[in-house]
């Protein structure tokens, strides 16, 4: 039985899976934890504070922040994630003088922006996932139906960003040991597409694809190419 972990991106809840969710198989089984942004407990180690320690084994899908959580399971218990999927995701989210990523000074801007007024963040947020996506309309009332504006704990949300801006998994994703699939959107507005080439460099052999004309959130304005390309992934990985 294919088993898939479904780990969503910064603020964001399981309703956000559900239009990829319904075009994979009906066969396989989901789980689609609620995150809880919170700050990391003391004496927690890299992400552990934010994975419930009862998800299953199977193959674990990661958008975003999810793909740093799913990335970090991987490295901490090699044999739960049996393959990684991730949309969206980079091991490292702000950029330097030798790695692709969002400017730190975006960034922080975005961030004191959110601390000032968060609803007023957070829809400039919904409007960044939606900004370089061809279907950039249509994503936007998605996500006004599966993402509306969160009854907001501006301090669980802060810490979500300061783990995006704090962390830096590269040495994780070279050590990966399973196979790893990379979905990158050709418009996103977070993190740039140089970051594939970038990532071949770092594991040579991974898979990533390129989506043409998609932005951040590729499952929701394109999900019948997204589930179509985890089903090709994991038939030739052997999970399908």
């Amino acid at each position: 039985m294919t088993r898939l972990v479904l780990l969503p991106g910064w603020g964001m809840g399981p309703a956000t899976w559900r239009p990829l969710t319904e075009r994979l198989p009906a066969a396989w089984r989901f789980r689609t934890p609620v995150l809880a942004w919170r700050p990391q407990p003391a004496g927690a180690a890299g992400l552990d504070g934010w994975l419930e320690p009862d998800l299953p084994a199977g193959v674990w899908v990661g958008w975003s922040l999810g793909g740093l959580l799913a990335l970090w399971a991987a490295h901490r218990a090699p044999g739960r994630v049996r393959a990684l999927i991730w949309i969206a995701a980079t091991p490292r989210f702000l950029a330097t003088a030798d790695w692709p990523g969002m400017a730190p000074e975006t960034f922080a801007g975005f961030a004191q922006g959110f601390r000032a007024d968060p609803v007023a963040g957070w829809r400039r947020f919904l409007a960044l996932l939606a900004r370089g996506d061809r279907d950039g309309a249509r994503l936007r009332r998605r996500l006004a139906r599966l993402a509306p504006v969160p009854a907001l704990d501006p301090a669980a949300l802060d810490a979500g960003l300061a783990a995006l801006q704090g962390q830096d998994l590269r040495p994780q994703f070279t050590g990966l040991q399973c196979p790893c699939l990379c979905l990158l959107g050709s418009g996103d507005a977070l993190i740039p597409i140089a970051l594939a080439r970038a990532l071949r460099a770092l594991r040579p052999g991974v898979r990533v694809v390129r989506l043409a004309g998609r932005g951040h959130a590729p499952h929701l304005s394109d999900p019948e190419r997204v589930a179509a390309e985890i089903r090709s992934f994991l038939e030739a990985a052997g999970h399908g």
